[in-house]
């Protein structure tokens, strides 16, 4: 089913394009840098996936840095009366990344079992952060409470909109602007279903990008704000540390 909106713009194809970051807005960056916790709230739900599903080190509640919550009411505040921003995850323990970059390998090597260890943990890398990537210089994303999972929900049923993967999905599809291409009628999908997909998504992803966040290009669900992920779109500094005071290596 299609998000209904008035607002047009939220339609505009997706494009991976920017707003240069300014010194007024690193600043605003800044001084939210505190932890909160994301509460229930009229048009945001805190789902909470990982704790749902028992993963290693998740709580019972979500967290994360003040700006980024002002950010998400702000983005919420686009929707029409009826809709919400339902949210999978915002921080994550490196105990939770390590589980989850494990679980994502065995799932890839399930789907390739003739795979070498490096390329499995190559494509794992598209899915899931590796807890310890040496080649960045900077926390996993969540870790640092900058990063978001989230998708758009309907306030009276509760239903979440379909935008052609499930969340945390190993699967091609999980491109934000895969459903952007041509219709090809082999990925399985209906025209119908595409027109939807790719709606659904340009809807979330404009929604977002007027806020101030980046998307992670290999997840729809994926937002970025003052880490590593939204350094690298905006070629700026990162400003978002860990909120993690200890890390558990066991990968």
């Amino acid at each position: 089913m299609k998000i209904d909106l008035k607002n047009s713009k939220l339609n505009e194809p997706i494009h991976f394009e920017y707003f240069p970051v300014t010194q007024q807005e690193i600043e605003k960056l800044k001084s939210g840098m505190s932890r909160v916790t994301v509460k229930r709230e009229k048009n945001i739900l805190p789902f909470n996936a990982y704790y749902l599903a028992n993963r290693p080190g998740s709580a019972p509640r979500l967290f994360t840095r003040k700006v980024v919550l002002q950010r998400l009411k702000q983005a919420a505040k686009q929707l029409e009366p009826h809709y919400g921003l339902l949210i999978f995850d915002t921080f994550r323990t490196i105990e939770t990344q390590t589980d989850l970059f494990n679980s994502i390998c065995n799932e890839v090597k399930s789907q390739h079992p003739k795979w070498t260890q490096e390329q499995i943990g190559k494509e794992a890398k598209r899915f899931a952060a590796h807890p310890y990537d040496s080649a960045r210089p900077a926390p996993p994303t969540h870790n640092t409470g900058g990063a978001t999972d989230l998708t758009i929900y309907d306030l009276l049923s509760g239903k979440q909109y379909d935008f052609g993967t499930h969340f945390d999905e190993v699967a091609d599809a999980t491109r934000t602007d895969f459903f952007e291409q041509p219709y090809e009628a082999s990925y399985g999908y209906t025209t119908q279903e595409w027109e939807t997909f790719q709606h659904n998504r340009r809807i979330l992803f404009n929604l977002m990008k007027n806020v101030g966040f980046t998307n992670y290009r290999e997840e729809w669900w994926h937002y970025d704000l003052g880490d590593w992920n939204w350094a690298l779109e905006l070629k700026t500094h990162w400003i978002f540390d860990s909120m993690e005071k200890r890390s558990v290596k066991n990968i």
